[in-house]
């Protein structure tokens, strides 16, 4: 049995992405699975630095500097949940393929928000700074990213032109 022909792609995907489903092979798994796996990594860490250091009422001024305030764990978990969830929606993993320029949107939006971040940590406890540590590699992974993408993507381009 003939299976139909596809129609013409007539739009393109304006960020650089196509719609084409491509199979699902362990580095895809990793690429989608990734930043969760990260995330839950850092999740644990900024859990395992509230359990040594906690919110100490006691500590008053420049005693304070490098401990944990009230609710840093909370801060840490809802922020870092927030991140990974504007991560996927841009990303789109499961369907990224050379998309360069889900990757380049992602950056410039997650690059700024680290700048702020790390100027923030400055007398913060660990759970602030382990927050900032996660917003460095996921920045510097979607470059590391859109590069690659782009380079793919221009790779084809050029294959395709000869």
């Amino acid at each position: 049995m003939r299976r139909p022909a596809l129609a013409p792609q007539l739009k393109r995907d304006p960020l650089g992405g196509g719609n084409v489903r491509a199979p699902v092979t362990i580095a895809r798994r990793v690429a989608i699975l990734g930043p969760a796996i990260l995330w839950l990594l850092v999740l644990a860490l900024m859990i395992q630095d509230w359990l040594a250091d906690p919110y100490n009422p006691g500590l008053r001024s420049t005693a304070a500097y490098g401990h944990n305030q009230e609710g840093a764990l909370f801060q840490g978990v809802l922020w870092s949940t927030m991140e990974l969830a504007v991560l996927y929606v841009i990303l789109r993993p499961w369907s990224f393929r050379a998309s360069w320029g889900r990757a380049l949107l992602a950056s410039l939006l997650f690059l700024p928000w680290t700048g702020v971040c790390g100027m923030a940590v400055m007398h913060s406890g660990g759970v602030f700074v382990l927050h900032v540590f996660w917003l460095l590699v996921v920045s510097f992974s979607l470059i590391a990213v859109a590069l690659a993408s782009g380079l793919q993507a221009l790779l084809r381009r050029k294959d395709a032109a000869a």
